[in-house]
């Protein structure tokens, strides 16, 4: 998983949570927690080796989709990218499922994930999004990684 950029009012709860984490999968050889920054970490890990990936860190849209675009390379085919901080969790219509395309006025993490999934299922529910990686999924990470010249 990705998380939030620390930020002088974050900062304790980040610790708080990289403490928490690393102890509860301490004993998990499945396991590695990792402490860096998403645009330095994820270009390092190996493609299609995870079965689950969950993305809450930066919320500009240009983290996000690199964070999003590094996601669908390293989920196997038939496992589940996800996400935190899509759009308002007050805002209903989002829930559920749906075919995403980018909203007028939408921003962040809603901006990336409607550009880059544009046309493809994803299910929301309270802020938080995923969707099942399919070979036409990889194939637009592809086609979207080549001109942001990031790692095939």
């Amino acid at each position: 998983a990705c998380s939030d950029a620390p930020s002088e009012d974050y900062t304790a709860t980040a610790e708080d949570d990289f403490k928490f984490t690393s102890e509860l999968f301490a004993k998990d050889l499945k396991v590695t927690v990792i402490r860096q920054n998403s645009m330095i970490a994820l270009p390092k890990l190996t493609e299609r080796a995870f079965d689950y990936i969950y993305i809450d860190g930066g919320h500009s849209e240009d983290v996000c989709s690199h964070d999003i675009l590094n996601g669908i390379r390293l989920v196997k085919t038939g496992g589940i990218l996800g996400g935190h901080d899509f759009g308002d969790p007050a805002d209903k219509t989002l829930n559920g499922g749906s075919f995403v395309s980018r909203r007028p006025g939408s921003g962040g993490v809603e901006a990336a994930v409607g550009s880059i999934l544009d046309g493809f299922w994803v299910f929301s529910e309270v802020g938080d999004w995923w969707i099942i990686i399919t070979d036409e999924t990889k194939a637009r990470g592809d086609e979207l990684r080549k001109p942001m010249n990031m790692r095939p």
